[in-house]
């Protein structure tokens, strides 16, 4: 039931912004929030479907990795929802060497090279070795070439 005494304000969109200043604000006690959207579920492209069958959620929209080092940020978004432990890994595979990690680290230089590097200084020592100076790079191998050999 609308509050007459209430002041009424529509939030458009009920994905992380709209959702979260909608609960915001009617949280104050001061308003009556109407919230839509054109989609038919809250949380935009972030929503995960439930399969009807299995149970299993899935990304409708694409996968989503939310992070965040604010604790204040991850305090609050602890109130709504459990957390699942997830490290991200970005790999390239190199044919007669495997996955290798990116961007390009000390492990991928070792893995590559057959290397046991284990500091920064014998990293660029070695970088220093197998370089290709370019003032120019003109694509994305000679510039990476010029990076790290």
């Amino acid at each position: 039931m609308v509050s007459i005494n209430k002041q009424c304000i529509l939030v458009v969109g009920a994905g992380f912004a709209g959702a979260v200043v909608a609960r915001e604000l009617a949280e104050t006690g001061k308003f009556n929030i109407d919230v839509i959207d054109k989609r038919n579920h809250i949380a935009g492209n972030a929503y995960d479907e439930v399969d009807s069958q299995t149970g299993a959620r899935y990304h409708k929209y694409g996968p989503h990795i939310f992070h965040t080092n604010d604790k204040r940020i991850f305090d609050y978004l602890s109130q709504f929802t459990e957390w699942i432990p997830y490290r991200h890994r970005v790999e390239a595979w190199v044919d007669g060497v495997g996955a290798v990690p990116m961007p390009i680290n000390i492990t991928t230089v070792n893995a590559l090279y057959g290397l046991d590097i284990a500091s920064a200084r014998q990293y660029e020592e070695f970088l220093d070795t197998v370089r290709i100076p370019r003032d120019r790079p003109k694509n994305a191998r000679e510039h990476l070439e010029s990076l790290f050999g």
